[in-house]
């Protein structure tokens, strides 16, 4: 069971994405790197771990696996979206201060952080995640072997 969270190549635009992995990486000499996503993923990792384990218990007690690791993706949807507003550093250019009005790195016209998505895949239909996508597949793995009660 895998749960993706990012932006998905099929319902966000391609400059959001483009723009999403220009921060969450950085561009050497132009943009420095405000991850907002692997950072999310690292911060939270405790708290999805236990999202998960009880996830795994609601499907092993008869449960939809989609329901129970859907709010898996709901919450880390919303971790994802609130660390997108609340990043304050590296903080803006002044002359992206003043294009923008504001000097909140990741937030301008807010379509970013609405692009912020969730996929539930369960292991018999493993497709390769987007291209545009982030993978937190790896922590949640991690999260996925702790639910089974592994370390």
């Amino acid at each position: 069971m895998k749960v993706y969270v990012g932006l998905r190549a099929d319902t966000a635009e391609a400059g959001i994405v483009r723009y999403a992995a220009a921060n969450e990486f950085g561009v050497p000499g132009r943009i420095p790197q405000r991850s907002f996503l692997r950072s999310t993923a690292r911060e939270q990792a405790s708290k999805w771990a236990g999202l998960m384990q009880t996830a795994a218990g609601e499907v092993l007690d008869g449960g939809s696996v989609q329901a129970a690791f859907g709010r898996v993706g709901l919450v880390a949807v919303g971790d994802v979206r609130r660390k997108i507003v609340q990043l304050k550093v590296p903080p803006n250019a002044p002359s992206t201060v003043r294009r923008k009005g504001s000097n909140n790195p990741l937030v301008d016209t807010g379509r970013m952080g609405q692009s912020i998505d969730y996929r539930v895949v369960t292991r018999e239909a493993v497709p390769p995640p987007p291209k545009r996508s982030v993978d937190l597949g790896g922590e949640l793995s991690r999260m996925r072997d702790i639910a089974r009660g592994g370390g």
